[in-house]
Formats: structure tokens, C-alpha cells, sequence
């Protein structure tokens, strides 16, 4: 099984956010996002398969969610909604996400598939990578986790 360090998940979190969005974010931690009083309540994972299984799970605060679905749309951060706008930006992330940790693992010389993203909860990173980063707006959190070879696809 492949492994993504820690400090290279960060890079293709920031990086696809600059990229896809434009937002600029830095890599934090859990004591920082809680001590600027982020909660982290929307969430969404994506299931891959291939040679490695896992799951990236994405979970963000009401600002970086509006933040990320402003920039998406191309509007205001005042004019999200959230339960709308929000969810499907969410997911669209988890999806982005989903496939850069594919590329990661080896997408370029080995077939991987992506599932469909899905509204979640953020699971136990058990023997995952787990990071934290801020933007101005707010924080997110997403976590890689590859599964011990059963189908996440199925899961």
C-alpha cells in the first residue's frame, strides 16, 4: 500500500484550492481551528478503488464553506446557501480530492475508480493522514484513508 505523508496531503489540499477556486489557505492544526472558534460541520466523502482502496473524507466550517462555494459559483459568500449551494460544493471537493489522492497513489500508471461524493461525517482517521488548514474564511479538515484491501466502492 501506498502512503501520503502528512505535509504532502496539505500541498494538494492548498494547491486544489488555489487551482480550483482560487482561495489561499495554510496548513493548521486541530488546537488552532478550535482556538479560532472554526466548528466543523459539513462534511462529505468519496470512496476510491483500484490497486489501493480508501476513502477521502472533507469536513468544513460554515466560512470556508461559503468561501468555496462563492468562489465556485462565482458570487458572493452572502448569497450561499449553505444547504444547497454549500452541500454541493462540499462534495464537489471531496471529488476533487478523491481524485488528486488517486494521481497520488499511482492514477497516471494504474487504473483507480472514483465513486460518487456523498454527504458524511468525518470518520477516525485510524491509519489514515489527517490535516487541518485555514483560509480566511474558515477551516477544513480532510482526511485520506485507505482501507485493508476490501472494496470501498461497496462500503
Amino acid at each position: 500500500m501506498n502512503v501520503i505523508p502528512t505535509e504532502r496531503l496539505a500541498e494538494m489540499v492548498t494547491d486544489a484550492l488555489e487551482r480550483t477556486c482560487f482561495m489561499i489557505s495554510d496548513p493548521s492544526d486541530a488546537d488552532a481551528i478550535a482556538s479560532n472558534g472554526y466548528t466543523l460541520t459539513h462534511g462529505a466523502r468519496i470512496a476510491y478503488d483500484g490497486p489501493d482502496t480508501g476513502f477521502v473524507y472533507v469536513v468544513a466550517s460554515d466560512g470556508f464553506l461559503e468561501e468555496l462555494a462563492s468562489s465556485l459559483l462565482g458570487c458572493e459568500p452572502e448569497e450561499i446557501n449553505l444547504d444547497v449551494d454549500g452541500r454541493d460544493a462540499i462534495k464537489e471537493l471531496a471529488n476533487i480530492m478523491g481524485g488528486s489522492v488517486t494521481l497520488e497513489l499511482g492514477g497516471d500508471e494504474s487504473e483507480y475508480r472514483l465513486g460518487l461524493p456523498e454527504q458524511s461525517e468525518m470518520a477516525d482517521p485510524g491509519g489514515g493522514t489527517d490535516i487541518f488548514i485555514e483560509s480566511m474564511a474558515g477551516a477544513l479538515r480532510v482526511c485520506w484513508m485507505p482501507t485493508d484491501g476490501q472494496n470501498a466502492l461497496a462500503a
